[in-house]
């Protein structure tokens, strides 16, 4: 009996590390989400991302061709050039926010060496499948892909530290992904339409949500 207490014991005390080492964590993350950087990063990416698309949709609605090469490319490099830049406001933001704390140490601490597999796994099949989606020229079926990969990425690091921006975030993406697989089969043009539809406002709820959390936390600190 005492034996089965001791690990009883030894098991809630385990449980309350891990507590501690998450809620530890989600502090640098969340104050991360809600310095300016990245929040001006998100509106960024919801905004480009939206303009990118419709502009592109419309065009295409006056006959311009989307299966040429050079418009591809000018997608492509477009998007590129987004996911560069973001890249930097972000090591930039965490430079600012963390000077003595690496990024890539706080990400392994946090999610674990589990959860970085998980993830691992599937950034690789989103990556394969688009490879194999671009072999095969079904191009608007990268989309769905993507957006179902970033949503179930979204909620898992959202659930997982309890980050609601992340998370709503999350679930706007893979509803409107997977509802989108509804229009785009019949037209692949609709992709376009629909990745202001999926992105625009899934990037303008994680600024919107730790734009709010930021004022409360300025709120409470006063």
């Amino acid at each position: 009996m005492d034996k089965e207490k001791k690990e009883i014991e030894s098991l809630l005390e385990d449980f309350h590390y891990v507590k501690e080492i998450i809620s530890k964590n989600n502090y640098y993350i969340s104050l991360f989400l809600q310095s300016p950087g990245m929040i001006f990063l998100s509106l960024l990416c919801s905004i480009l991302i939206t303009f990118i698309s419709l502009y592109f949709y419309f065009s295409a609605s006056r006959n311009l061709n989307l299966n040429s090469t050079l418009t591809r490319w000018i997608i492509a490099i477009c998007f590129v050039l987004l996911f560069v830049i973001g890249g930097l406001i972000k090591w930039a933001s965490w430079k600012v926010i963390f000077p003595d704390k690496p990024w890539p140490e706080i990400i392994k601490r946090a999610l674990g060496i589990p959860l970085l597999k998980v993830y691992t796994t599937i950034i690789t099949i989103i990556l394969m499948l688009t490879v194999g989606m671009v072999i095969f020229k079904v191009y608007h079926f990268i989309l769905i892909t993507w957006a179902i990969g970033v949503g179930i990425l979204y909620n898992l690091l959202g659930s997982f530290f309890n980050l609601s921006e992340i998370e709503f975030s999350g679930y706007w993406i893979l509803a409107t992904g997977l509802t989108s697989l509804i229009f785009i089969t019949s037209n692949p043009v609709e992709a376009l339409l629909w990745t202001a539809i999926i992105f625009g406002p899934g990037f303008f709820i994680i600024a919107l949500i730790s734009f709010i959390k930021k004022l409360k936390r300025q709120a409470k600190s006063e």
